[in-house]
């Protein structure tokens, strides 16, 4: 079986309610990006040209699109801040947008998202979060991938409890540094804590 290690890392949020099982806790979640990055004009103007499309890589300083701008008539040239994968793309050639400093705020053009570890975000019954400590192991694994898991640690346990769909519970926060590189936003996972 291969390993899974990957660059392919993606944030889960955890929807469900954790339950009792003879491996530890279960908690059913939902594949999201790790960290995202909307990226803005600077000027108002009109969309030039795109040079990416949705689901590209990109690297820190790679050309996304061309602005004309709407008082200069300049181009304006919007460059990658950091390296990820084109998760929106809600804009098309040709069409107006909006810069922060403008009435209703910047126009969002794209969202990158970093994939480089994964986040996993969930919420922990008030009985089981005793049960927990910080760099813990826990594993993931989803049915959209029959037979194979990943693993993760810990990161944060909520110094306070907040209540979530009637349940008091912990917000607990853990990482994947490698995570399968088939897991994707909007896959649902189940999050095994020992």
């Amino acid at each position: 079986m291969k390993s899974l290690a990957s660059a392919c890392v993606a944030s889960i949020i955890i929807t469900a309610v954790c339950t009792k099982a003879e491996a530890g806790i279960e908690v059913k979640g939902q594949v999201q990006a790790g960290f995202e990055m909307e990226v803005k004009s600077e000027v108002p103007g009109k969309v030039k040209k795109l040079h990416v499309e949705l689901g590209d890589i990109v690297k820190k300083g790679d050309l996304l699109a061309d602005i004309t701008a709407e008082e200069t008539l300049l181009n304006v040239r919007v460059l990658a801040e950091r390296n990820g994968i084109i998760l929106t793309l809600p804009i098309i050639e040709k069409q107006w947008v909006r810069s922060a400093i403008q009435p209703g705020g910047a126009t969002t053009l794209m969202v990158i998202a970093d994939l480089s570890k994964l986040l996993i975000e969930t919420h922990i019954r008030k009985e089981e979060v005793a049960k927990l400590k910080l760099k813990q192991v826990v594993t993931i694994t989803s049915d959209a991938i029959p037979g194979t898991s990943c693993q993760g640690e810990i990161s944060f346990i909520a110094p306070i409890s907040t209540p979530k769909d009637r349940v008091n519970g912990f917000s607990v926060q853990a990482t994947i540094e490698k995570p399968d590189p088939r897991l994707r936003p909007g896959m649902t996972v189940i999050l095994t804590v020992p």
